[in-house]
């Protein structure tokens, strides 16, 4: 997984799964959604995801609170396991 902000975007590429998704990548996700510049998430870069995808999703929301970070291109896998863990409301379009 690789992260970077870009006009107050944090773009996600790669993979974002249990083998993918490190202790590195996580600590620097977090310290990008902590940027007040940072305003919404974009997902269209990432090709695979699993439940590890859900806790990035969990720490946006910790990190932000509800609602202030806007999901872009949330891969319907996410989705899915969103919906399945009954939390499909915490994300915001």
């Amino acid at each position: 997984m690789d992260s970077e902000v870009r006009s107050g975007c944090l773009h996600l590429r790669g993979d974002i799964t249990v083998r993918s998704l490190n202790g590195k990548n996580y600590r620097r996700f977090q310290e990008q959604c902590r940027q007040p510049e940072t305003r919404s998430i974009d997902w269209s870069g990432v090709a695979t995801v699993d439940s590890a995808s859900l806790s990035l999703l969990l720490a946006a929301r910790r990190i932000r609170g509800a609602g202030s970070l806007k999901h872009l291109a949330l891969p319907a896998a996410a989705r899915e396991l969103a919906a399945l863990y009954d939390i499909e409301d915490w994300i915001a379009e």
